[in-house]
């Protein structure tokens, strides 16, 4: 998962939980704030009821019920009691004779009125809140009732005015935050990006991307591990040349030495081929020298392949007919993006490999195909191959299967070196023709 995704996944989870512990919060105080605010409103409600039973004509009960029936009363208007208008919910008013044990209405619960103030019933299926009215010298007393359900609904009626500019503000925030995100962690993203384009030869510095000092920290902390990592190469590169070029000279003067005696005195021809090989491996640990240096400065380019072919074909002709053995160029190709002098080493090494494992009299075949998706050079020799579960051993450094023949194996391993540098695919393979031996497949893709 990404930092950015880590960092809107975890600041959405503490905002939600956030929002969601404070209307947790909210609602619960709200209750509270809510029943007092309510039960005010409803002792509100029992000063009106009141005062209108202070001033209530001396009349019989049935003119009382006619009058609640019509809603209509003398003094103040029964409205002013039973409008929400004039509250903040409506509430349900039940008169009670106490002498003549008569209720209005009817369809209400009948417990008698012993003392003003709060209580709770239960009717209809839902919770009441109620107030008790008793006054002196008054016959009739009164009880208003107040649902609980209309308490909630009030409650959530409130919540949601709150909800809805919380929630507007919470996506906004959001918003807002996922841009910071994006812009904070966009120098960080070019960086990788950058790091990831890059091969295994690039150790040229990182310009700064953002002016932030944690971006400014890593960003010196990688050049610095560049320029410590560059200055270990060059002193490894520089220590291989060093000793490479130091055992030369001694080499040359040994093997001179070594050709004043006679090849039938007892031990001089396996002291020949020793020296000889040990040249070879001095040369082949130069060349490896010189080619770290190349790839450190690599510049790709077209590169006409039939043609580089050809002129390395004509300088190793020679060469190869000493060994009794023939070369032979099949096809065309066009351009691919290469570096000539690294491509012309890639397919040298080839080419000595296939004249050196190839039987004696057999011929070398060098095929080029081109098509639309990709170019492919084919090297065939007629060899004994090399087995598929070894063929990615052969390529390591100083891996030898044949430890008969002259070589330091290191053919292979700078063969794959120059090309995972100039990003050519390439394979060891069974010949496509079916014939013995062993075809190695260069492929640029187009």
């Amino acid at each position: 998962m990404s930092l950015r995704r880590i960092l809107l996944v975890t600041v959405l989870s503490l905002v939600a939980i956030g929002q969601i512990t404070s209307f947790v919060w909210i609602y619960s105080e709200g209750q509270e704030e809510m029943e007092e605010v309510l039960d005010s409103d409803l002792l509100s409600q029992a000063g009106w009821t009141s005062l209108w039973l202070k001033n209530l004509p001396a009349e019989d009960t049935e003119k009382i019920a006619k009058n609640l029936t019509e809603r209509q009363f003398e003094g103040l208007p029964a409205d002013w009691v039973m409008d929400q208008g004039y509250h903040l919910v409506s509430s349900r008013l039940q008169l009670w004779d106490a002498k003549l044990q008569r209720w209005w209405p009817e369809d209400l619960p009948q417990d008698p009125i012993e003392k003003a103030g709060f209580g709770w019933h239960d009717y209809g299926g839902l919770r009441w809140r109620t107030f008790d009215l008793v006054l002196e010298d008054v016959p009739i007393r009164a009880r208003l009732w107040q649902s609980l359900d209309v308490r909630d609904v009030a409650l959530e009626e409130t919540l949601e005015a709150m909800l809805v500019p919380n929630l507007t503000v919470l996506v906004l925030l959001l918003f807002i935050l996922g841009i910071v995100i994006h812009r904070g962690l966009s120098p960080l993203a070019m960086l990788a990006q950058r790091m990831s384009r890059r091969t295994a030869d690039d150790l040229d510095t990182i310009p700064t991307l953002s002016r932030t000092q944690e971006i400014q920290q890593l960003t010196q902390s990688l050049n610095d591990w560049i320029l410590r990592l560059n200055d270990t190469l060059q002193r490894e590169r520089g220590f291989a040349s060093d000793v490479a070029h130091e055992l030369r000279s001694p080499l040359a003067a040994l093997q001179l030495q070594l050709d004043e005696f006679s090849a039938d005195q007892p031990g001089i021809s396996q002291a020949r081929n020793s020296v000889r090989r040990l040249a070879r491996v001095v040369d082949q640990l130069l060349s490896l020298a010189r080619l770290e240096h190349r790839l450190a400065t690599l510049r790709m380019q077209p590169v006409a392949l039939d043609a580089l072919l050809e002129d390395l074909l004509g300088e190793m002709a020679d060469q190869v007919l000493a060994k009794g053995k023939e070369i032979e160029l099949i096809g065309q190709a066009g351009e691919v993006q290469s570096e000539p002098i690294l491509l012309s080493v890639v397919l040298r090494n080839l080419l000595e490999n296939a004249s050196k494992y190839s039987d004696a009299g057999s011929l070398i075949e060098v095929e080029l195909r081109e098509s639309d998706s990709e170019v492919r050079c084919l090297v065939r020799d007629r060899g004994a191959g090399i087995p598929a579960a070894r063929r990615s051993e052969v390529q390591q450094r100083f891996v030898r299967l044949d430890t008969g023949r002259d070589g330091a194996g290191l053919g292979l391993a700078i063969v794959g070196r120059i090309c995972d540098a100039l990003h050519i695919d390439w394979q060891l393979q069974d010949r496509d023709d079916g014939q013995s031996g062993l075809q190695v497949c260069l492929r640029w893709p187009r």
